[in-house]
C-alpha cells in the first residue's frame, strides 16, 4: 500500500459497532486503528397512500433553531450542510446538528404544511414527517326560491352592470393570487437563498467603487455638501480646484487646511463645479489637495498669481489671516499626472468594463432586493433595498461617465467604418505634457473637455498609421468646450 488517499464502502445495519482498519504499507509496516461507529437511519418525509407509507418527492424542508423563545433559520452552510433541502425520490432527510431544540417544517404544493418540534440529544436530526394531501373544499349551493339558471344570470348581469363591484372582485382575486404566490414554500426558499446574494452584491459593489472609482471622496463630500449648499444660498464666494492645463473644474478633490505647524484644521471635498471654501480665524495656514490622477502643487503654473480668469492662485506656501471670520477662497490649479497607470490602454479598457459591470450589479441588486422585500417583508429586506438604492445612486454618480455634448469619431479610411479601442491622447504643446488619455467606444467615439489653452491630439491603434491633430487652439474659448474632431486612420502597410 503506497502513499495516497483511499476510500472504502462498508455495509452495516443501524447500530453502534466497532470498526477496525488495518493498513499494510510497502515497507512492511502495519498500522491498525479501531473506531466505534454509530449508524443511524435517515429520516423521511412520507405520506400514507393506499395503506402504505411512501416517500414524498420534491417536498421542501426547513430547520429552525429555537433559542430564548425565538425561532431562527439554522445556518446549515456553517456546518457544510444544506438548509432548506428538497427531497429526492427516497424522501430522505437528515442533519448533523448541535444538541438543542429545533422546529422542522415540511411543505409541498397540494399537501398541508407540517411543523414539528424536535429535541436533539445525540447531534442527529432525522425525524419522520407525514404529509397529508390537502382536501378540496366543496361549497354547497345556497338555497333559493329563484331557479339556479335565472339567479346566476341575474347575478352576472348585476356584476357586469356595476363596474365598482367588478373591480373589487378582480382586486380580491389578484390579492389572493399574490398572497398564494408569496406564501408558496418554493418562493420562500428563493427569498432565503437570495438574501445572502444581495449582501454579497452590496459588498462587491462597495469594493469595486472604493478600489476603482472615487467612493471614499464621495462619502467625505456627503458631509461637506450641506455647508456648500448653504454657502451658495448666501451667495458666498468660493475657491476653485481646477486642471492647470485644461482649466476644467475638478470634482471630489479633497482639500485640507493645516496650521503652519502642520495641525489639521478642516477638510472639504469639492463639488461637481470644483468649489470649496474655508472660514478661518487669524493665523498662518497651509493647504493640501489630493485627487487621484492629479499632482499638487502645480509645476505648470508654479509661482504664478493669475491664470486668465482665475485670480488669487494658490500653488504652495503660507496663507496669513490677520482678522477674524475670513473666508479662504484661493483658486488651486492641479497638474494632470502623466504616470503610466493613468494612461495605459489596457487599464482604461478595464475601467470601462468595470463601469458597465458595476451598473449591471447595481441595477440587479435593486431589482433582487425589491423582489425579496415583496416575497418576504422583514427589517433585513427593507435595509437591503435601501442599501441597494444608495449603491445604485452612488454608481450613477461616480461610475457612470459624464455625457459629452459632442463627440469626435475615429474611422477607417475608404471604408468609413468606426474604429473601437483606438488610444486617443491629449497633449499641451509647450511642454509636450500628456494631459489625458481615453479609448474610443464601440462606435469609435471620443471626447475631451478643454478650456483656454493650446493642444494637440494623437490617435494610435495597432494595424493603423499613427494620426496627429495639431494645432488645436482653444486660447480664446470662454468656457471649457469639448475637443471632438473626426479622424480618419489609414491601414499600416
Amino acid at each position: 500500500m503506497g502513499a495516497g488517499l483511499y476510500e472504502a464502502t462498508v455495509q452495516s445495519g443501524f447500530s453502534t459497532k466497532t470498526l477496525t482498519i488495518t493498513a499494510d504499507y510497502n515497507d512492511q509496516e502495519v498500522l491498525t486503528e479501531v473506531y466505534s461507529v454509530g449508524v443511524q437511519e435517515l429520516g423521511q418525509i412520507v405520506e400514507r397512500l393506499d395503506g402504505q407509507t411512501v416517500p414524498v418527492t420534491g417536498a421542501i424542508s426547513i430547520i429552525y433553531e429555537m433559542k430564548d423563545g425565538t425561532k431562527n433559520q439554522w445556518n446549515g452552510g456553517f456546518y457544510g450542510q444544506d438548509n432548506p433541502v428538497v427531497t429526492k425520490e427516497s424522501g430522505a432527510i437528515g442533519w448533523y446538528v448541535p444538541n438543542g431544540t429545533y422546529v422542522i417544517t415540511a411543505a409541498k404544493s397540494g399537501y398541508d404544511d407540517v411543523e414539528e418540534v424536535v429535541v436533539v440529544k445525540n447531534n442527529i436530526l432525522s425525524p419522520q414527517i407525514f404529509l397529508v394531501r390537502s382536501k378540496e373544499v366543496i361549497v354547497p349551493p345556497t338555497p333559493t326560491s329563484v331557479p339556479e339558471t335565472l339567479a346566476t344570470a341575474v347575478t352576472v348581469k348585476e356584476v357586469m352592470q356595476d363596474p365598482i363591484t367588478q373591480f373589487n372582485l378582480l382586486a380580491d382575486e389578484a390579492v389572493q393570487a399574490i398572497n398564494e404566490f408569496r406564501n408558496s414554500p418554493e418562493v420562500q426558499v428563493v427569498a432565503d437563498v437570495s438574501e445572502p446574494v444581495i449582501v454579497a452584491s452590496a459588498v462587491s459593489s462597495a469594493v469595486v467603487l472604493a478600489s476603482s472609482f472615487n467612493l471614499l471622496p464621495l462619502l467625505q463630500y456627503m458631509f461637506s455638501a450641506p455647508i456648500l449648499f448653504l454657502a451658495r444660498r448666501k451667495r458666498q464666494n468660493f475657491g476653485l480646484v481646477y486642471n492647470a492645463i485644461t482649466k476644467v473644474p475638478i470634482d471630489l478633490a479633497i482639500v485640507r487646511l493645516y496650521t503652519e505647524a502642520g495641525k489639521l484644521i478642516r477638510t472639504m471635498v469639492t463639488d461637481q463645479e470644483g468649489r470649496y471654501f474655508f472660514k478661518t480665524e487669524p493665523g498662518r495656514y497651509k493647504i493640501q489637495v489630493m485627487k487621484n490622477g492629479f499632482i499638487f502643487p502645480t509645476q505648470y503654473l508654479k509661482g504664478q498669481k493669475e491664470d486668465g480668469a482665475f485670480l488669487d492662485l494658490y500653488t504652495s506656501g503660507v496663507i496669513e489671516v490677520r482678522s477674524g471670520d475670513v473666508i479662504i477662497t484661493a483658486n488651486i490649479p492641479l497638474d494632470p499626472s502623466d504616470a503610466p497607470k493613468f494612461h495605459r490602454a489596457k487599464s482604461l479598457i478595464l475601467k470601462r468594463f468595470l463601469r458597465i459591470l458595476q451598473n449591471i450589479i447595481a441595477i440587479s441588486g435593486v431589482v433582487l432586493a425589491g423582489i425579496v422585500l415583496f416575497i418576504k417583508p422583514s427589517t433585513l429586506s427593507v435595509v437591503m433595498i435601501v442599501l441597494q438604492i444608495v449603491i445604485y445612486a452612488i454608481t450613477k454618480k461616480i461610475a457612470t461617465p459624464k455625457k459629452r455634448k459632442g463627440w469626435g469619431i475615429v474611422s477607417e479610411a475608404n471604408k468609413k467604418t468606426s474604429i473601437a479601442n483606438a488610444v486617443v491622447r491629449l497633449f499641451e504643446p509647450r511642454y509636450n505634457k500628456l494631459i489625458e488619455t481615453t479609448v474610443t467606444d464601440r462606435n469609435g467615439r471620443y471626447a475631451f473637455l478643454a478650456g483656454q489653452n493650446e493642444y494637440y491630439v494623437t490617435i494610435e491603434k495597432q494595424g493603423y498609421k499613427k494620426s496627429e491633430i495639431r494645432p488645436i487652439d482653444y486660447s480664446k474659448m470662454g468656457v471649457p468646450t469639448p475637443i471632438s474632431i473626426d479622424v480618419v486612420m489609414e491601414k499600416a502597410v
